[in-house]
């Protein structure tokens, strides 16, 4: 795995298989666990089966991407690796996040997330409109949505339980 640390005007970067952590930055808190269970139901941040999960369009990793996409954001075939394949969803989260809000004027919710994850091109041809997304990418960006609310509801128990702890 190719790492190394990169010294520029605005700080200090680490990067991992060519992809800078600073791309993870933009996405919501909790994405990465609950789109990695709800695609192929792993839920251990270390490798696990569902880092050896292959769909039915030969998705790859525990985030089911495609492999032509892969293609287009890493050179590596690190895809089993859970932390490479989180740095690769976080850039294609991070461009289709900005399509999105390019096209709408406003930033993403869950539920969109997960639709421009899941069937950008449908999403796109939608014009946006949830309505005449299909009802079975509408039924998962509703439970990526539920397990988001899980996520943020563990986080502030977390972090309620902390500040007490030092309190």
């Amino acid at each position: 795995m190719d790492f190394r640390i990169e010294r520029k005007s605005v700080g200090v970067f680490v990067t991992v298989c060519g992809l800078s952590a600073l791309h993870a930055a933009a996405v919501l808190p909790g994405t990465r666990e609950a789109l990695a269970e709800l695609e192929t139901g792993a839920k251990t941040p270390v490798r696990c089966s569902g880092d050896y999960a292959v769909g039915a369009a030969k998705e790859i990793s525990r985030f089911q991407i495609l492999p032509s996409v892969w293609r287009e954001y890493s050179g590596e075939n690190t895809y089993r690796n859970p932390n490479a394949a989180w740095l690769v969803t976080a850039r294609i989260l991070r461009d289709r996040e900005a399509e999105f809000r390019r096209a709408t004027g406003r930033q993403w919710d869950s539920v969109d997330l997960y639709i421009m994850w899941n069937a950008p091109g449908v999403y796109r041809r939608a014009k946006w409109d949830r309505a005449k997304v299909s009802p079975v990418v509408m039924e998962r960006a509703k439970r990526f949505e539920s397990l988001m609310q899980e996520r943020r509801r563990v986080n502030f128990a977390q972090n309620n339980s902390q500040n007490l702890a030092r309190n």
